[in-house]
């Protein structure tokens, strides 16, 4: 296939424009509908007629990578091509996908991977070249956002195509953490609907489930060095993650791309601890007939982080990632209040709420392996923590609360989830039928004054939160999708692109949606379906 003139000169210019340190040309108004806009990317005017999936050639450079690499490019052929019919032949001269990926030995996502990735699409040329593993998912994912399909007139699809080639994405994240948070405390989810909420975030490049396992309400988790922890606080058997659960889960994040961040929490929040036998007697505030006591734990019985460490030995046994969330949020002063816990404090010369709390937190860290990072929830409620500077913060304040946290850690790395923009079960209610907030629409999301609410901290990432109370297997897609990938483009996405453009967003964002849900990922819509079929109506198109 010849190369237009055209299509020559815009090869030129986006190469002149990477030398130069930028692309300047409007990515909103894209030729594909893709979701979240890469960071360089330009098109041509030329179409690239696919054929027979089948017959592309694939040249693999990856090392041992390879087997996982032929793997995803098999599952993504039956993403984009759901009829297996080809009723067009492909372009002429044969086509080739090359994937070249130069860390052939890594595969887990870690803090530091480089995600970034080249794609292009040249006549019947097809390459993605990554440093990773991750890098080459992102890069696939983009490649399958550029392929449409094309119809007979009795609308089956016959072929697919990529138009507007050549198609030319250099990309990488802006934030190295874009997370999903999800409770399985208060409702059990199932691992299959874990594994396709993965499946959600992979298609997003949303890059980190924070699994926020135990809570009040259960332990649904089988720990080898404790099993009573999940036989007694669990709500069933059926409702408890087994140890080869927790290793299919772990697989399947790491083939997509995913690290899971466990989250343990404590001090509060373990009502469900104390139904094991041996361990009833160092929980606090465990009262049925007041739901505000949910279960603390006593901080200064030895037993206690004997507990703790086996715990978190277990945690470490499972999940091979470097961060481990410890919770520490809602910590109620009056549950330390017993004769035992005061005079353990005067003895030790602790003189205040705040020193016992930054006594029980200090010593959980020592429990851990050195390799490991800890990540805490913060607020204004727990300020009086005195938190090292290599420790990971989740604020899940308002908004207006984030600054004087800023100024209080400013060596420290920061996740935002804050809870009047990420809190994706706000506008549900309460467990008791009352009314909890005000419910988030993705454009609510979307447009989260980012830049504005950082303040100066050291910015890791952002994460939304599906907390459990009141979502189960049959809504926590609709809960989690699209809202979640709201987030995903301004996490991803380079700091600088317009983001104006309404009826371009509402168009990329519906594609999304709709992508999904034809690869088995069930989401809820973002419109009404006469939006969805005239955008430029009702999102002011151009």
């Amino acid at each position: 296939m010849v190369q237009s003139q055209t299509s020559l000169k815009l090869t030129t210019l986006v190469l002149l424009g990477l030398a130069l340190g930028g692309f300047t040309k409007d990515l909103t108004n894209s030729a594909h509908n893709l979701w979240p806009l890469p960071k360089y990317y330009t098109s041509g005017f030329d179409t690239l007629v696919l054929g027979n999936l089948d017959e592309i050639k694939v040249v693999i450079n990856a090392g041992k990578l390879e087997p996982l690499v032929m793997d995803n490019l098999q599952a993504y052929k039956g993403y984009v091509n759901e009829s297996g019919t080809y009723g067009i032949e492909a372009t002429a001269d044969p086509i080739t996908l090359t994937v070249e990926i130069t860390d052939t030995v890594n595969v887990l996502m870690k803090l530091d991977t480089d995600e970034s990735y080249h794609l292009e699409v040249n006549g019947p040329q097809i390459s993605i070249k990554s440093q990773t593993y991750a890098g080459f998912l992102r890069g696939l994912e983009t490649l399958s956002q550029t392929i449409t399909e094309v119809k007979d007139k009795d609308g089956d699809v016959i072929n697919h195509q990529i138009t507007h080639t050549p198609v030319i994405v250099t990309d990488e994240p802006r934030f190295a953490h874009r997370g999903v948070m999800v409770d399985t405390s208060r409702h059990f989810i199932s691992k299959d609907v874990l594994m396709k909420i993965m499946d959600g975030m992979m298609f997003a490049k949303l890059n980190v489930f924070h699994w926020h396992i135990t809570d009040t309400d259960s332990f649904p988790i089988y720990m080898p060095s404790h099993p009573n922890l999940s036989k007694n606080g669990a709500f069933s058997e059926k409702e408890t993650y087994s140890q080869q659960d927790v290793v299919d889960l772990t697989l399947h994040a790491a083939r997509r791309g995913i690290r899971i961040i466990p989250e343990l929490d404590s001090p509060a929040h373990l009502n469900s601890w104390h139904y094991a036998p041996e361990f009833k007697d160092i929980v606090t505030c465990v009262a049925k007939e007041d739901p505000s006591h949910v279960g603390q734990i006593d901080p200064t019985q030895d037993v206690t982080y004997e507990l703790l460490k086996d715990l978190i030995g277990d945690i470490e046994d499972y999940f091979p990632w470097e961060l481990i969330h410890f919770g520490a949020d809602e910590v109620v002063s009056d549950c330390w209040k017993t004769d035992k816990i005061e005079k353990f404090m005067k003895d030790h010369n602790l003189s205040s709420f705040g020193d016992l709390f930054n006594y029980y937190v200090k010593r959980e860290k020592t429990l851990m392996s050195p390799s490991k990072t800890a990540m805490y929830w913060i607020n204004p409620s727990t300020s009086e923590l005195n938190f090292d500077e290599d420790d990971v913060l989740q604020f899940w304040g308002s908004t207006s609360q984030f600054q004087d946290i800023a100024k209080q850690y400013p060596n420290n790395r920061f996740v935002l989830s804050n809870d009047d923009y990420y809190y994706l079960d706000w506008g549900y209610g309460t467990p008791s039928g009352g009314v909890r907030a005000n419910y988030k629409t993705w454009k609510d999301i979307y447009y989260f004054d980012l830049d504005n609410s950082m303040y100066g901290a050291k910015v890791l990432g952002l994460e939304v939160c599906e907390w459990g109370e009141l979502h189960n297997d049959a809504v926590i897609f609709d809960r989690v999708f699209p809202r979640s990938a709201a987030m995903a483009e301004p996490a991803w996405s380079a700091q600088g692109h317009d983001y104006d453009n309404l009826y371009s967003i509402f168009n990329r964002l519906n594609a999304w949606t709709w992508r999904i849900i034809k690869r088995g990922v069930p989401s809820g819509p973002i419109s009404s379906g006469y939006c969805e079929n005239h955008s430029d109506v009702c999102f002011g198109g151009l």
